[in-house]
C-alpha cells in the first residue's frame, strides 16, 4: 500500500487521529463525496499520494492533512 510508513495517516490503536476538527471534516468530506460518486476513491488517493510524495517531510513536522485538503481541492478542481 502507497500509503504507509511516512505517507501513511495519523493512526493511533488503528484508527485515524485528527488533531483539529477541521481534519476530520475534510477527511469526512472526501469519503462521502467519493461515496456519492462524485470522484472515485481510486482516482483521489492516487492524487493524495503525488501531494504526499511531492512533500515528505526531511525530518520536520509533516502536515499530513493540509496536503490531504490539497489532494481533495485538486481532485475537486479537475473533475469535467
Amino acid at each position: 500500500d502507497a500509503l504507509d510508513g511516512a505517507l501513511a495517516p495519523p493512526m493511533e490503536n488503528g484508527e485515524t487521529v485528527f488533531e483539529a476538527p477541521w481534519q476530520g471534516r475534510v477527511f469526512g468530506m472526501a469519503h462521502a463525496l467519493a461515496a456519492s460518486g462524485v470522484f472515485t476513491w481510486d482516482d483521489f488517493r492516487a492524487r493524495l499520494i503525488v501531494e504526499l510524495a511531492s512533500r515528505a517531510p526531511e525530518g520536520g513536522a509533516f502536515e499530513y492533512y493540509t496536503h490531504f485538503q490539497r489532494a481533495l481541492e485538486r481532485t475537486l478542481r479537475e473533475l469535467d
